[in-house]
C-alpha cells in the first residue's frame, strides 16, 4: 500500500484552516509525501485560499468549490475523488493533530483497520475533553466499499458517526486512538438548518442515519456526489 497519505479537508468560513495546516498537519506528517485536498462549499473564500498559496511547504494544496451550502459529507466525497494516494485522512478544517496520532493510524490501517482520533480538547478550555470521531484515516477500499459519506445528511452532526457505523456493519475494524485540539469557536459559525438547534440537527440526522441502517442500507453517496459535483478545481 501506498505510505502517503492524502488528506481531504470540508471547508466554509474557517479561516482556523490555515492553523489546521501549519500548526497542526504538517509537522504531524513530517517528511512524508502527501497532498491536501480542500473543498469549500457557499460564497468563495479568497483571503484564505490566497494565504494558503503562500504556506512554505513542499505538499500539494488543491482548493475545490462547490456551489452550494455546507454539506460536510459532500465536500468529503468529492474531495476523495480528487485525491492522489490510496491511503485517505479526512480532517476538519480546526482539527490539530498530532504525530503520534498519524503514526499510530499508518500502523492500523497497514494491519487492515481504520483509525479514528479519540478525542479532542478545546484550545481556549484545556480542561474540556469531547470525542472527535470526524479525524479519520482508511484506505480507499474501505471509503469506496460503503459508497463513502452520505450527503443526504444535512446540517449539522451525526455525519461522521453515521459514516464509521456503516463501515462497522460492513465489517470494518475501527481503532479510535489519541487527542487532538480543536479550535475553539462558537455555535454561530456551525452550519445548522433553519429554525434548528446543533443539537436537533444531530437529532435528526442521527434518526435519518439508523433508518438507513435498520433497512440494511449501509451505502453512502460517493458515486452520486461525484457524478454532480466533481470536478471544481480553483485554479
Amino acid at each position: 500500500m501506498d505510505s502517503a497519505l492524502s488528506v481531504v479537508i470540508p471547508y466554509c468560513r474557517r479561516p482556523e484552516l490555515v492553523q489546521t495546516i501549519v500548526e497542526g498537519l504538517v509537522p504531524a506528517v513530517g517528511e512524508a509525501l502527501f497532498d491536501i485536498v480542500v473543498v469549500e462549499c457557499g460564497p468563495p473564500d479568497d483571503a484564505t485560499r490566497s494565504l494558503l498559496q503562500n504556506i512554505p511547504t513542499k505538499h500539494s494544496i488543491s482548493w475545490f468549490m462547490i456551489d452550494t451550502p455546507f454539506n460536510k459529507s459532500l465536500a468529503i466525497n468529492v474531495g476523495v475523488s480528487e485525491t492522489a494516494s490510496d491511503l485517505l485522512m479526512l480532517l476538519d478544517a480546526d482539527v490539530l493533530v498530532s504525530r503520534d496520532f498519524i503514526d499510530h493510524a499508518l500502523l492500523t490501517v497497514a494491519d487492515g483497520r481504520v483509525c479514528c482520533l479519540g478525542e479532542v480538547t478545546e484550545s481556549l478550555a484545556p480542561d474540556r475533553v469531547r470525542s472527535a470521531p470526524g479525524t479519520i484515516v482508511l484506505t480507499r477500499r474501505d471509503f469506496i466499499a460503503v459508497d463513502g459519506m452520505n450527503s443526504n445528511l444535512k446540517g449539522w452532526g451525526f455525519d461522521d458517526l453515521d459514516f464509521l457505523l456503516r463501515l462497522r456493519v460492513g465489517g470494518v475494524r475501527i481503532d479510535r486512538y489519541g487527542s487532538g485540539v480543536h479550535i475553539t469557536h462558537g455555535d454561530e459559525v456551525r452550519d445548522l438548518l433553519p429554525g434548528l438547534t446543533k443539537w436537533e440537527s444531530d437529532s435528526l440526522n442521527r434518526g435519518r442515519s439508523h433508518a438507513g441502517i435498520i433497512r440494511g442500507d449501509i451505502f453512502g453517496t460517493y458515486a452520486q456526489d461525484v457524478a454532480e459535483w466533481g470536478s471544481g478545481v480553483v485554479p
